[in-house]
């Protein structure tokens, strides 16, 4: 992967992340104690949208973070096998 591919992986899990966490406080937000079915199936929704985002943030900054470590553990390989 090319190094440019790697930050914009890695900067979009972490929007991502950022807007799942956003999106729970404002939209889910806590729910009603007595709330009406309506209320209930929006504040699911919400929060399954947010969990979703969340997931997808987490899941692209590893997949991001590991794109850089196998890049290094390369040309730390490749470094070392010239200098033999």
């Amino acid at each position: 992967m090319a190094s440019r591919t790697l930050w914009v992986v890695l900067s979009s899990g972490f929007v991502a992340l950022l807007v799942g966490f956003l999106w729970g406080a404002l939209f889910a937000g806590v729910p009603y104690q007595d709330a009406t079915p309506e209320q209930n199936a929006s504040f699911s929704f919400h929060s399954n949208v947010a969990f979703g985002l969340m997931v997808l943030g987490v899941c692209l900054l590893v997949l991001g973070v590991s794109g850089f470590i196998s890049r290094r553990l390369a040309r730390r390989k490749a470094v070392n096998s010239r200098s033999r």
